[in-house]
Protein backbone atom coordinates (compact mmCIF):
# COMPACT_ATOMS: atom_id res chain seq x y z
CA UNK A 1 0.00 0.00 0.00
CA UNK A 2 1.28 2.97 -0.97
CA UNK A 3 0.51 5.87 1.32
CA UNK A 4 -0.53 9.02 -0.09
CA UNK A 5 0.40 12.34 2.46
CA UNK A 6 -0.92 16.18 2.95
CA UNK A 7 1.73 19.09 2.80
CA UNK A 8 3.46 19.37 5.70
CA UNK A 9 1.88 21.52 8.21
CA UNK A 10 2.26 23.20 11.59
CA UNK A 11 -0.36 21.75 14.19
CA UNK A 12 -0.84 22.32 17.74
CA UNK A 13 0.55 19.71 19.87
CA UNK A 14 -2.52 19.41 21.59
CA UNK A 15 -4.57 17.60 18.62
CA UNK A 16 -2.19 14.68 18.04
CA UNK A 17 -2.74 11.64 20.17
CA UNK A 18 -0.60 8.77 21.41
CA UNK A 19 -1.28 5.81 19.15
CA UNK A 20 -1.37 2.94 21.80
CA UNK A 21 -0.58 0.19 19.20
CA UNK A 22 3.06 1.84 19.07
CA UNK A 23 4.00 0.93 22.83
CA UNK A 24 2.47 -2.35 22.15
CA UNK A 25 5.46 -3.32 18.99
CA UNK A 26 8.28 -0.81 20.72
CA UNK A 27 9.64 0.60 23.39
CA UNK A 28 10.10 4.45 24.03
CA UNK A 29 13.61 4.99 23.53
CA UNK A 30 15.84 5.47 26.68
CA UNK A 31 16.17 8.55 28.71
CA UNK A 32 19.63 9.15 27.11
CA UNK A 33 18.67 9.19 23.81
CA UNK A 34 15.34 10.98 24.16
CA UNK A 35 17.76 13.60 26.03
CA UNK A 36 19.97 13.65 22.81
CA UNK A 37 16.70 13.95 20.27
CA UNK A 38 15.63 16.75 22.75
CA UNK A 39 19.06 18.87 22.54
CA UNK A 40 18.76 18.30 18.39
CA UNK A 41 15.53 19.67 18.43
CA UNK A 42 16.37 22.36 20.91
CA UNK A 43 19.27 23.30 18.31
CA UNK A 44 17.66 22.35 15.09
CA UNK A 45 14.36 21.85 15.06
CA UNK A 46 12.18 19.39 14.11
CA UNK A 47 12.98 18.44 10.30
CA UNK A 48 11.31 15.45 9.89
CA UNK A 49 7.84 15.78 9.82
CA UNK A 50 5.25 13.58 12.27
CA UNK A 51 2.67 11.46 10.12
CA UNK A 52 -0.63 11.49 11.54
CA UNK A 53 -4.09 10.19 10.55
CA UNK A 54 -6.57 12.59 9.87
CA UNK A 55 -7.84 12.26 13.32
CA UNK A 56 -4.43 13.37 14.81
CA UNK A 57 -3.88 9.63 15.67
CA UNK A 58 0.13 9.30 15.26
CA UNK A 59 1.75 6.74 12.75
CA UNK A 60 5.09 8.33 12.97
CA UNK A 61 7.30 10.65 15.56
CA UNK A 62 6.32 10.02 18.96
CA UNK A 63 9.46 10.52 20.34
CA UNK A 64 9.30 13.59 18.29
CA UNK A 65 6.24 14.46 20.21
CA UNK A 66 7.78 13.73 23.72
CA UNK A 67 10.48 15.54 22.92
CA UNK A 68 8.74 18.51 21.73
CA UNK A 69 6.25 18.66 24.67
CA UNK A 70 9.23 18.53 27.12
CA UNK A 71 10.47 21.87 24.98
CA UNK A 72 7.22 23.51 25.36
CA UNK A 73 7.10 23.67 21.62
CA UNK A 74 3.27 25.13 20.62
CA UNK A 75 2.84 23.30 17.36
CA UNK A 76 5.30 20.57 14.97
CA UNK A 77 5.44 19.35 11.84
CA UNK A 78 2.61 17.15 10.72
CA UNK A 79 1.91 15.39 6.96
CA UNK A 80 -1.43 13.86 7.40
CA UNK A 81 -2.73 10.55 5.51
CA UNK A 82 -4.88 11.41 2.46
CA UNK A 83 -6.85 8.16 2.84
CA UNK A 84 -8.26 5.92 5.69
CA UNK A 85 -6.74 3.09 6.67
CA UNK A 86 -7.48 -0.37 7.93
CA UNK A 87 -6.67 -1.21 11.25
CA UNK A 88 -4.24 -4.28 9.18
CA UNK A 89 -2.73 -0.91 7.43
CA UNK A 90 -2.10 0.90 10.30
CA UNK A 91 -0.57 -1.89 12.59
CA UNK A 92 1.93 -2.51 9.44
CA UNK A 93 2.77 1.05 9.26
CA UNK A 94 4.03 1.61 12.30
CA UNK A 95 5.63 -1.84 12.79
CA UNK A 96 7.09 -0.91 9.32
CA UNK A 97 8.12 2.66 9.99
CA UNK A 98 9.73 1.78 13.55
CA UNK A 99 11.45 -1.48 12.23
CA UNK A 100 13.69 0.03 9.87
CA UNK A 101 14.10 2.93 12.54
CA UNK A 102 15.39 1.57 15.42
CA UNK A 103 18.33 -0.13 16.19
CA UNK A 104 16.97 -3.19 17.48
CA UNK A 105 18.89 -7.12 18.62
CA UNK A 106 18.11 -9.91 16.26
CA UNK A 107 15.65 -11.45 18.46
CA UNK A 108 13.47 -8.24 19.11
CA UNK A 109 13.94 -7.45 15.25
CA UNK A 110 12.70 -11.24 14.86
CA UNK A 111 9.69 -10.58 16.59
CA UNK A 112 8.51 -7.56 14.62
CA UNK A 113 9.11 -9.64 11.42
CA UNK A 114 6.63 -12.32 12.49
CA UNK A 115 3.57 -9.58 13.35
CA UNK A 116 4.59 -8.26 9.53
CA UNK A 117 5.02 -11.87 8.07
CA UNK A 118 2.82 -14.32 9.68
CA UNK A 119 4.31 -17.00 7.71
CA UNK A 120 7.87 -15.39 8.11
CA UNK A 121 9.50 -18.89 8.87
CA UNK A 122 8.22 -20.27 5.06
CA UNK A 123 9.55 -17.09 3.66
CA UNK A 124 12.93 -17.58 4.94
CA UNK A 125 13.38 -21.20 3.66
CA UNK A 126 12.14 -20.24 0.20
CA UNK A 127 13.99 -16.63 -0.02
CA UNK A 128 16.69 -17.17 2.27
Amino acid sequence: MKIKLSPIRQVKIETLKINKKNARFFKYQDEKKLETLIEDIAKRGILVPLIAKKDGMLLAGHSRLKAAKKLKMKTVPVQFVAESMTDAEENQFLIKDNALRRHMNREARKIIYYQIYPDFDIRIMIYG
